[in-house]
C-alpha cells in the first residue's frame, strides 16, 4: 500500500480494510467507528503489522476462533493524539497468560519508540486493547460515518486447509530484514514443529548461513534495507534447494532469473506460510527420491 503512494501517508482505515481484503477477518463481524487518518509511513507500516497480529491472535484463541463472535475497533483523533480502543466479543472465556507471548510483544513493541501508552485487559467476556499514540497535529482527518464503510471488500474464498505440523527435523532458512516480521516468521515455523534458521538480515549473513548449515528450504525477502537479494537466490538455486519470495513488492522487482519461484505478498497470514513451507518441503522430497 505504501509503495503505490511512493512511500507516503497510508490511512488507518485503508490498512483495515487490507486484512478484509486478505481474509484476515470477515466484513461481518467487524464493527469500525473512527475518521479517517493518514498515517506517517513507518507509522503506517508498524500499524498494519499489529492489526495483523491483533486479527492473528482472534483467529487463533478469541472472539474469531467461533463462529459468532465479534470485533469493535474504535479510534478518535484529538489535541495530537490517536486514541484506539481494540474490543473483543462473544469468543471463548478469555485467561490472562502466564507469559507474554510473541503477540504482545509485538503490538508493544511496535509502537513503543513511538510514545505510545499500550494496556491489555484481559476481561473474561473479551480481550481488550487501548492504545494512545502521540501524532502529528498537522495529521490529516476526514470524518467517517459511525457505520462500517461500504467501500471495505468482502473477502475472498476461504483458503485450503493450513497444516498444523511441518515435518520434524525441517531446517528452514529465514531472510529478512524487518525485526518483527523475521520473528513473526520464526514463531509460525517454529510453532508448527519445524526448525527456524536465521534470520539473515543481509546478503552476507544468508550466503554464509547457506554455507555453513544444513538447509531444506528458505524463504526470502525480496530486497534487504536496498540490497538485491539475486546473490542469495542463486546460490540456492545451485544447490536445489527451493525457495519462495516473501515481499511487498511485485514480482517486476524481483530476480529475474528466478520468475518462476513463488512468491507471498507482504503482508501475509499464518496460513500462508505453513502452506508455502510444506508446499515446498514437498517439492524437495519429491526431487529427491530414487529414479526407478
Amino acid at each position: 500500500m505504501l509503495s503505490a503512494t511512493t512511500w507516503e501517508r497510508a490511512g488507518l482505515r485503508g490498512l483495515i480494510a487490507d486484512q478484509v481484503a486478505i481474509g484476515a477477518i470477515s466484513i461481518d463481524r467487524l464493527r469500525l467507528d473512527g475518521p479517517e487518518i493518514d498515517l506517517p509511513p513507518e507509522l503506517a507500516l508498524r500499524f498494519a503489522l499489529v492489526l495483523h497480529e491483533l486479527t492473528t491472535n482472534a483467529h487463533k484463541y478469541g472472539a474469531l476462533s467461533n463462529e459468532t463472535g465479534t470485533v469493535s475497533l474504535s479510534w478518535t483523533f484529538d489535541a495530537g493524539h490517536l486514541d484506539l480502543l481494540w474490543s473483543e466479543h462473544g469468543g471463548p472465556p478469555v485467561i490472562e497468560p502466564e507469559r507474554k507471548g510473541f503477540g504482545t510483544t509485538l503490538v508493544t513493541g511496535s509502537l513503543a519508540g513511538d510514545g505510545a501508552r499500550i494496556d491489555v485487559v484481559y476481561a473474561p467476556e473479551g480481550l481488550r486493547w487501548h492504545v494512545v499514540l502521540p501524532l502529528d497535529r498537522l495529521a490529516r482527518v476526514t470524518p467517517a460515518p459511525r457505520s462500517e464503510p461500504p467501500s471495505l471488500p468482502r473477502p475472498p474464498s476461504p483458503s485450503p486447509t493450513v497444516p498444523t505440523r511441518l515435518p520434524p527435523g525441517l531446517r528452514v532458512l529465514v531472510v529478512e530484514d524487518e525485526p518483527l516480521l523475521a520473528m513473526e516468521l520464526q514463531v509460525e515455523i517454529e510453532e508448527a514443529g519445524a526448525k527456524a534458521i536465521g534470520p539473515a538480515t543481509s546478503c552476507t549473513q544468508a550466503l554464509d548461513l547457506i554455507r555453513s548449515e544444513r538447509l531444506d528450504l528458505a524463504l526470502l525477502d525480496g530486497n534487504l534495507n536496498g540490497e538485491r537479494i539475486d546473490v542469495v537466490a542463486d546460490e540456492l538455486a545451485a544447490r536445489d534447494l527451493p525457495f519462495a519470495f516473501v515481499s511487498g513488492y511485485g514480482r517486476e522487482h524481483l530476480p529475474e532469473r528466478h520468475a518462476e519461484r513463488p512468491i507471498i505478498a507482504k503482508p501475509f497470514v499464518a496460513g500462508e506460510i505453513l502452506n508455502m513451507v510444506a508446499h515446498l518441503a514437498q517439492s524437495r522430497e519429491a526431487s529427491t527420491l530414487p529414479v526407478a
